[in-house]
C-alpha cells in the first residue's frame, strides 16, 4: 500500500515509466477534491470518469471528469508528479467511482486498459 489514499501501487516492471514506475500498472484510491455538488448528484457507484490534465494559471491538475465532459472534480495523489509524467507518455487513466457518502466521492485511479 503507499501514499495516504490507503490504494497501493503495482509494478510488475512491464512497462516501466519515469523512475522505474510502472505507469501500466497504477492503482491509487483517492478522494475527489472540491467536487461539484450538481454533478455528484448524477454519479452512481461504477461509474468510470476520465482522468483529464487541466492547466489552470500555469498549474497542472488532474480532474475527474464525466462521459458529458462535467468536471466532477480535482485528484490529488501521493504519486501525481509521476503520474503526470505518464500522462505525458501517452498513457490514460480513468477513476472508478467506489463510494459516494453525501458530498464525499471516493474513486479508484485505474490506466484505461485495466477496466474490471
Amino acid at each position: 500500500m503507499s501514499g495516504s489514499g490507503g490504494g497501493g501501487l503495482g509494478s510488475s516492471g512491464d512497462v516501466p515509466g519515469p523512475g522505474g514506475f510502472d505507469c501500466a500498472m497504477v492503482s491509487q484510491r483517492t478522494i475527489l477534491n472540491s467536487p461539484d455538488p450538481a454533478v455528484l448528484a448524477g454519479l452512481r457507484v461504477n461509474d468510470v470518469l476520465t482522468v483529464t490534465l487541466l492547466d489552470r494559471n500555469g498549474r497542472r491538475l488532474l480532474a475527474a471528469v464525466t462521459q458529458d465532459g462535467l468536471t466532477a472534480g480535482s485528484l490529488t495523489l501521493p504519486v501525481l508528479p509521476r503520474l503526470l509524467e505518464c500522462m505525458d507518455q501517452g498513457f490514460q487513466y480513468v477513476a472508478i467511482v467506489v463510494e459516494i457518502t453525501g458530498g464525499r466521492c471516493i474513486v479508484d485511479i485505474r490506466p484505461r486498459a485495466r477496466l474490471p
